[in-house]
């Protein structure tokens, strides 16, 4: 999957792509949000392969993409829309950033969007009309 916005080019993770990953991941900062040990760094490397196995299911259910800097071609984060588990022409979004980037004007709306308008469009995600609400506390 490959997609650009004006300022960021959302695609598929590669192995190459897997230290940058990594290095955000490690990030203290990154750390001290998520309340992660560092010391478990197989998680990393876990996540970043189910993220390059769901690009060979069929049919695709499971998105997640890296969200990197046009000019400079850095990682910024990764995105992703997850059908599986979820109830037909609906998707949990998800999105996170790395440490560098945190306060960057607009990238997290702007991958957001990018990624939104893939699913209704392309994906064959439903309105929120159409989906179920969440039950909510009174």
């Amino acid at each position: 999957m490959r997609l650009t916005t004006s300022r960021f080019l959302l695609r598929d993770l590669v192995e190459s792509d897997r230290a940058a990953f990594v290095a955000y991941q490690r990030d203290p900062r990154y750390l001290r949000l998520c309340d992660l040990d560092k010391a478990d760094g197989s998680r990393v490397h876990d996540h970043f392969d189910l993220f390059i196995s769901w690009q060979q299911d069929q049919p695709r259910q499971n998105y997640q993409v890296g969200i990197f800097d046009q000019p400079l071609g850095r990682l910024c984060g990764v995105a992703g829309l997850r059908q599986a588990g979820q109830l037909e022409g609906t998707a949990v979004l998800g999105l996170e950033l790395a440490p560098d980037t945190w306060g960057r004007y607009r990238l997290a709306t702007e991958a957001a969007s990018a990624l939104i308008e893939h699913g209704f469009h392309e994906i064959g995600l439903a309105p929120s009309s159409a989906a179920p609400r969440a039950a909510t506390r009174g």
